[in-house]
Order: C-alpha cells, then sequence, then structure tokens
C-alpha cells in the first residue's frame, strides 16, 4: 500500500534506509485469502483439535525418545558388564633397558617394582579380580635353563604381588621360560622385548 520511487529504497544510495522507510506512511503486508467453492454451510475449522493431535503426536515422540534413552542404558549396561568379563592384559618388560631383575636373574630389581603398579592397584582395587602371571626370558640359555629361571622370576614375583596385599588364592603363576618370542633374538633389542611378564586380570 503506497507508492514511491525505487531510488528512495536504494540501499547503495540512501545511508539511512531503515530510518527512511520508518518515515513513511506506508505499510506491506502478505495476505492469504481462502475462498471456498461450490456453496452450502461449510464447517468452522476447530483449530483446538489440530492443537489436541499436535500436542499428542509430540508426546508419543517423547515417550519414544525416552524408551530409545532407555534400551541405550540397557546396551551400555549390558556393554560394561561384558567389558568387565573380559581379562585385561598387562605386560612388562625390559624394551627401555629396564631390567627387571637383579644380578641374580630371578630376584626383582626393587628400582623397577614400580612397574608393576597398575597390577596391584587393579587387584586391590577389586578384590575379586584373579591375575595370571606368565613370565618370559630371553638369556641365551638353553631351553631347560630359561624354563627353570622363568620358575624361579615367576616365584618373585608372586611373593611380590603377596608382599602388597594381594592373597596368593587370587595369584596363578606360569613360566614359559624362552617358548614364546616376540622378537628375534639375534640383538639386544629383541631379547629385551621377549624377556617379559605378561598379567591377564580376569575380573
Amino acid at each position: 500500500m503506497g507508492v514511491t520511487e525505487d531510488s528512495d529504497y536504494n540501499r547503495v544510495t540512501t545511508p539511512n534506509y531503515s530510518a527512511n522507510i520508518e518515515n513513511k506512511d506506508e505499510v506491506g503486508a502478505y495476505v492469504q485469502v481462502v475462498i471456498p467453492f461450490g456453496g452450502g454451510k461449510r464447517e468452522r475449522l476447530n483449530c483446538n483439535r489440530l492443537f489436541n493431535i499436535e500436542i499428542d503426536r509430540l508426546k508419543a515422540q517423547i515417550e519414544k525418545l525416552k524408551a530409545e534413552a532407555s534400551l541405550g542404558d540397557i546396551w551400555a549396561q549390558a556393554s560394561e558388564e561384558q567389558d568387565k568379563s573380559i581379562p585385561e592384559m598387562i605386560t612388562v618388560d625390559e624394551t627401555r633397558g629396564t631390567a627387571l631383575f637383579d644380578v641374580d636373574g630371578y630376584s626383582l630389581n626393587s628400582s623397577f617394582t614400580h612397574k608393576f603398579n597398575d597390577v596391584v592397584f587393579t587387584l586391590l582395587d577389586n578384590d575379586q579380580a584373579k591375575v595370571k602371571v606368565i613370565v618370559l626370558n630371553d638369556s641365551g640359555l638353553p631351553e631347560s635353563e630359561e624354563l627353570d629361571l622363568a620358575e624361579q622370576r615367576a616365584d618373585s614375583i608372586a611373593k611380590y604381588l603377596e608382599s602388597r596385599g594381594i592373597d596368593k588364592s587370587r595369584i596363578k603363576v606360569l613360566a614359559r621360560g624362552n617358548l614364546y618370542p616376540v622378537e628375534a633374538s639375534d640383538t639386544q633389542e629383541g631379547r629385551n622385548a621377549n624377556t617379559r611378564v605378561e598379567f591377564i586380570i580376569s575380573r
């Protein structure tokens, strides 16, 4: 409604474009007109009914989301329970040149017993957990001597865990000597990687 020249509303040429419009006695409006055809009396549209239908739809959607969220919690709980049932494996080796055992070959090096702290804390936090200690070594000895050495080392580790408050009924030791190397034994780095203790914690 109202007539004006296009230049009056040009944003580039008119700096105060907004103020320019506000000062006009003109109004722009969009109008929707519905014209029924066919004659006869028509029932007035019940907006309250449409509103209630929309409310019911939204309520149903909310209930669906709640159900999905609840199902998600159930799956998350099941997944957490499953994770607890999967044994945790912690490996301590000599890959960084750290001697886990003293010069006698089987007594734990007291300077590096902190490497077993993760195992100790896990067992102390869960008094139902048990640990399987697998000792492997690569000292260049014959297989039978490697096995004897592994048994002595396993006994040292078991005693250390007991000294930290872990009941011996929760500890099982397995000496495997040089049976399962992970690296070639022709280098010191390879032998260090093969000399390791694997803890398998069952919750």
